[in-house]
């Protein structure tokens, strides 16, 4: 590997460690390589930008850092292909590398929130909701205790959804403080933890009052806070 490819992969990690953050956060969707590739430059350029603004406003205040130098993406780019020594300094990709993983947070939040297409909702320009697949909305959304539907084994599984798996062929869920039912709504028993793997139409996801009078009878809000009172006894 030539001194160039080595300074330039340096000079991507930034990108790489902001991209990996913002995945962590907001769940892993399909991607072309050139997606990808766009995401890591569009994390360094940002990082590396933000970096020279900081060091450009604080000065000395920024240590280990030359405060004459401007360590903005395009001329450090430049310089990885018309210098053919090894010398980086690799203060400066750490720093790039921080505000990286903060940006990954930044956009993760505009991202869960949906902000983008709210503005353009207001602005009446779209009607979408967003490319976030509806399987992680649901989840985002909805934080309460809800009715799963077992198709493949015909039982019904109340209790509080505590993980959800990202896309992928299986759509897997981690049930807390879980009663099962059967297919006749008939109680059969208690679990601290359920696991669930199933195919897409395997499993159905329920919150209403109907189905909870369905299960609990007519009594159903005072059955569930008791239960849950229950469970933290326990």
């Amino acid at each position: 590997m030539d001194i160039a490819a080595i300074r330039l992969s340096l000079l991507m990690l930034p990108g790489i460690i902001g991209l990996k953050v913002y995945k962590k956060l907001v769940g892993r969707y399909p991607h072309r390589e050139w997606e990808e590739l766009t995401e890591i430059l569009i994390f360094s350029v940002f990082s590396y930008s933000f970096l020279n603004l900081i060091i450009s406003s604080l000065g000395s205040y920024v240590p280990f850092v030359k405060t004459r130098e401007s360590y903005d993406f395009n001329n450090l780019l430049n310089e990885i292909f018309t210098k053919n020594e090894l010398n980086f300094n690799l203060v400066i990709v750490i720093y790039a590398s921080g505000i990286s993983a903060i940006l990954a947070y930044i956009f993760a939040f505009i991202s869960q929130k949906n902000i983008i297409n709210l503005i353009g909702q207001k602005l009446k320009v779209t009607r979408r909701d967003g490319d976030i697949d509806l399987w992680d909305k649901f989840h985002n959304t909805y934080n309460e205790w809800v009715y799963i539907r077992d198709h493949k084994l015909n039982l019904t599984y109340f209790g509080h959804i505590d993980r959800f798996s990202d896309l992928g062929s299986k759509k897997q869920l981690i049930l807390t403080q879980v009663s099962v039912y059967n297919i006749d709504s008939e109680y059969l028993y208690d679990a601290d933890v359920v696991y669930l793997c199933r195919d897409d139409d395997d499993l159905s996801i329920e919150i209403n009052a109907y189905e909870r009078e369905s299960i609990l009878g007519s009594n159903c809000e005072e059955v569930e806070n008791n239960g849950q009172n229950q469970w933290e006894d326990r």
